[in-house]
This record gives C-alpha cells, structure tokens and sequence, in this order.
C-alpha cells in the first residue's frame, strides 16, 4: 500500500501533466479555446496520443521565424528625446542576437553608452525573446544595469511588424511602454512610445537602428 508522502506525489504529477495535456490539443488542432476536450475526454485518451500532441505543441512554429530574422551582430544607434521638436540624444552600442534552444528563443547581449542628459552612461542589458503558442503572443523580458526593473511585453505582428506592450518603471513610476519591430535593409528598427505626461496619449519617445 502507498504511503501517504507517496499518494501525494502521484496525485500532484498526475494533476501537472493532465494540466499540461489538457491545453496541448487547442494548440495542436489550431482549434479557438472553447474546441478544448473535456477533463473526462482527456482522461480517456491513449497517452501515446497525449504525448504526441504535446511533442507537436513543443516545436517552434512559423511565428519563430520572425525571431529568427533578428539574430546576428549589431551596430545600434540610438536615438531618444524628452521634446518630439527637439534634437534626440544619440547613443552608440553593441548587439549580438543567438536563437537557442532550437530556435524556441532569441537572446540579445546589448553593450552601449547612453547619452542621457548630456552625461555618458555605461549600460549593459540583455533581452530574451520568445513566442508562446498556448497563449499565441510574442513574449518580451528586458533587464539592464542601470534599472533593478524586469520590463515584460507581450504583442503580436501586425502588418509586417512586431509590437509588444507592457509596464515600464522609472523612479518616477509605472508606465505603459509599448515597442515596435520592423525590419530595414541590413537590419532592423525598434521605436519606443510612452504616454504624454500632459495628455496620456502615446508618444513616439525613440528608435534605435540596429544594423549588421
């Protein structure tokens, strides 16, 4: 008879893998949420099939491919400005951009130093990228030296570009950040917009030109 460390055990993986089967057929089949199989209907499933759907959900898919397209190694200028009339401030920096795991991930290692405030900053950042295809998003984390913050964006790609939006925080608080993607010859731009202080509607705050 099992002991009762044991039982629990079995309950909790059995509990975690029905959880993660269950969700696996939406995204096999391409089918909307409400198409999902009921808990008695997964139950009843061979697991051999369970396991092939699961497989089948794992590998990366054609919205990779877009990931895919930002690999490689940068130069960046960056170019950003508290007055849309005003002259941006410019930065210079490094970026090298390397799928990994089999091309499930983009991971950015970024060197550069910002001008802000006419000082000279060093700063370094690194950013994973990823395409999740149980919620159907692009996903986004970024974290850098001169911020203790973790920026997480979620998007989609619309008319050829990718925009992500997300929380951004500053000493002077939260904010909505969103970024947008879109590809150039030689490389890619990434524009940043944040609300007008004065009327909450975003603005246009940056871009930095990333180019091989």
């Amino acid at each position: 008879m099992p002991t009762k460390k044991t039982s629990t055990i079995a309950t909790l993986a059995a509990g975690v893998a029905l959880g993660v089967a269950i969700s696996v057929p939406i995204i096999a089949s391409g089918q909307p949420e409400d198409g999902a199989m009921s808990m008695e209907e997964m139950m009843q499933m061979d697991p051999s099939k369970v396991m092939q759907m699961m497989m089948e959900a794992s590998m990366p898919g054609d919205e990779h491919e877009f990931l895919a397209k930002l690999a490689g190694d940068y130069e960046m200028t960056a170019k950003f400005w508290m007055d849309p009339d005003a002259e941006p401030e410019v930065s210079k920096g490094t970026c090298s951009s390397e799928l990994i795991m089999d091309g499930r991930y983009l991971v950015c290692d970024v060197d550069m130093t910002l001008r802000f405030g006419g000082m000279d900053v060093p700063m370094a950042g690194k950013a994973v990228m990823g395409y999740s295809r149980p919620l159907r998003e692009y996903q986004t984390i970024w974290i850098d030296t001169m911020n203790t913050n973790m920026t997480v964006q979620t998007g989609d790609i619309k008319d050829g570009k990718l925009v992500v939006i997300g929380q951004n925080a500053s000493p002077m608080g939260p904010s909505q950040l969103k970024n947008v993607y879109t590809m150039q010859p030689g490389g890619y731009d990434l524009e940043f917009y944040e609300p007008n202080p004065m009327t909450g509607e975003m603005m246009k705050t940056g871009v930095i030109e990333y180019r091989r």
